[in-house]
């Protein structure tokens, strides 16, 4: 039977006990081995995925020990690919451990299979926070990157799987999921304090580079209201605790008004990049999209968004066939 790294697995007896029963044990085709670290690799559908707690979970597995091992493929080539367990992985690494008990499964080819695998398992484990579900999103719409199908239809088709994989977007909450990609990160985590992705959107009207202060700002703001007057009745409290879509639109005009923002839009400054070009250009257009106030010109506004997709698209094939 083979043993745990207990330099890595510092915990309680009967922790130990409960891992190494469980390292006896074969479950279908699955079985468990220790795995030196240096073998084992992040999944590619990890890329997006929040890491936060490492140090919180490295000291936890210090004291408790490791309550369930990891799950990786065999790649057949002397390696091995993390299905679930990335957070328990880089933790184990932190507290020195040079073998990990791993749970092993034979390697899978089939990319949708590998993909509802990966968010099945991740899903119990990971804060299916506003990141999880872009990269999620991202992820399964790479599964139809290589075909010639219509934008739309892969909207529909990835709706149909995350709703399958227990997301259950619709093609609508999709769209607007994907106008949250090119966010700066600090955005996205203002999930935590309550902005809905819709709200999140409008930050796509400021450069990139300017989305972190922005950030702080809306955390202040909520922290200030977290503080606000305890006169105010509960239900008054529960309603005002978080920052609403109006505050957000007028934190962005306030920030706009007070920073070089205007300055850096103007056509005299010719040191901006490239990209930053093109999300200054990419958030004046979804602030049109803001503006929807009637069923007609949502009608007109969809319409515009598939006419802007196919444009995108022949777009991709143009610059993918460009050589410099």
């Amino acid at each position: 039977m083979a043993k745990y790294d207990m330099n890595a697995l510092k915990g309680n007896a009967s922790a130990k006990n409960l891992l190494e029963k469980s390292m006896e044990t074969v479950s279908g085709t699955d079985r468990i081995i220790e795995i030196p670290v240096d073998k084992i690799y992040p999944s590619p559908l990890n890329e997006g995925l929040p890491m936060e707690g490492i140090d919180e979970l490295a000291e936890s597995i210090k004291e408790n020990g490791l309550l369930h091992e990891i799950t990786v493929y065999d790649m057949e080539d002397g390696t091995y690919e993390i299905l679930s367990g990335h957070r328990r992985f880089e933790a184990l690494k932190k507290n020195g451990a040079t073998k990990i008990p791993c749970r092993v499964r034979p390697k899978e080819t089939d990319a949708l299979k590998r993909f509802e695998q990966h968010f099945d398992a991740n899903a119990q484990t990971r804060d299916k926070d506003i990141r999880f579900k872009i990269a999620e999103f991202e992820h399964a719409m790479s599964l139809f990157s290589d075909t010639d199908i219509p934008v739309d239809e892969k909207m529909d088709r990835v709706s149909k799987l995350l709703s399958k994989n227990r997301t259950g977007y619709s093609k609508t909450q999709l769209y607007r999921l994907k106008a949250l990609e090119k966010l700066d990160e600090s955005i996205l985590k203002l999930d935590k304090i309550g902005l809905s992705p819709y709200t999140m959107s409008l930050a796509s009207a400021i450069p990139y580079n300017m989305q972190p202060e922005l950030a702080r700002r809306t955390v202040e703001l909520y922290l200030e209201k977290q503080h606000a007057d305890d006169a105010s009745s509960d239900a008054k409290q529960a309603r005002e605790q978080y920052i609403t879509r109006n505050e957000f639109k007028k934190l962005i005009r306030q920030f706009k008004s007070e920073t070089d923002y205007d300055k850096a839009e103007t056509p005299k400054v010719t040191h901006r990049s490239f990209q930053v070009r093109l999300r200054e250009a990419q958030g004046k257009y979804l602030e049109w999209f803001d503006k929807v106030k009637t069923q007609e010109d949502k009608d007109v506004a969809l319409t515009e968004i598939d006419a802007l997709e196919k444009e995108l698209e022949e777009k991709r094939k143009m610059l993918n066939d460009m050589s410099f």
